[in-house]
């Protein structure tokens, strides 16, 4: 690995712990610039979806969830429902080979559902409404103020949680985040992020929430953020650039 990373003149890393770990291996020419994930692109081309009786809804989003993490959504949705009986809530699984999975547990619950494509038939007594289809994560992270990111209950490391905080959303997740550290102790810093270990940790969290509505601005940070971390990229690599 040494002489390997001895023929880089230059390696670009997103945090002090990655430039860590190629010191390890006696990598000179190592420096920090950030994390590119910071620079978020919007779709131009997005539907909006606000025109399925939603408005008056209260939306809560389990994304991006594995196995387990559903389930304890679900029970939350439940408990809240007593007190919030307008409550939706949208699970977008990371894998949707999982969605007859997903139905039957869901259904285990005596629960109303529908999945996405049967999106029009959504009613007020609608309890779940399960995301079957790829590439359509954005227009629903739209919808809500409240979203647990999945991938961080159970040991997998969590998922980028900056285009969540750019719609301006109280994110809740689990203590497994490791795979973005320093994205997370960022939100967290701005009350905007909140970990949660349990399910009575996750509706005591969301409930406070919902019941004091707050309106956050985060995202004009996140771009001045990105831009500066992409522009310190490109003055970095321009040295090395040959015209």
């Amino acid at each position: 690995m040494h002489e390997i990373l001895k023929c880089f003149k230059l390696i670009l890393c997103h945090s002090n712990l990655s430039k860590d770990h190629f010191n390890y291996f006696e990598a000179n020419h190592a420096e920090v610039v950030g994390n590119l994930k910071f620079i978020v692109s919007k779709n131009p081309n997005l539907k909006n979806i606000d025109n399925y009786n939603l408005q008056n809804r209260i939306k809560f989003i389990a994304l991006s969830t594995h196995n387990t993490e559903e389930e304890l959504c679900v029970k939350t949705h439940l408990s809240l429902k007593k007190k919030y009986p307008n409550l939706l809530t949208i699970i977008i699984p990371r894998h949707i080979n999982r969605i007859i999975e997903i139905e039957k547990m869901v259904k285990s619950y005596n629960l109303n559902f529908l999945t996405e494509n049967s999106l029009s038939n959504i009613k007020n007594e609608t309890d779940i409404l399960i995301v079957s289809s790829y590439g359509n994560t954005e227009k629903f992270l739209k919808l809500s103020k409240f979203i647990f990111i999945g991938g961080s209950l159970i040991n997998h490391g969590g998922q980028n949680p900056i285009e969540v905080a750019y719609n301006n959303s109280f994110i809740f997740h689990g203590p497994y985040v490791h795979n973005f550290t320093e994205m997370y102790n960022f939100l967290r810093n701005e009350n905007i992020a909140f970990e949660v270990k349990s399910e009575k940790e996750l509706i005591e969290q969301l409930e406070k929430k919902i019941k004091t509505p707050q309106n956050i601005n985060i995202n004009e940070r996140i771009v001045k953020i990105g831009n500066e971390i992409l522009l310190s990229t490109i003055k970095k690599l321009d040295q090395y650039i040959v015209n």
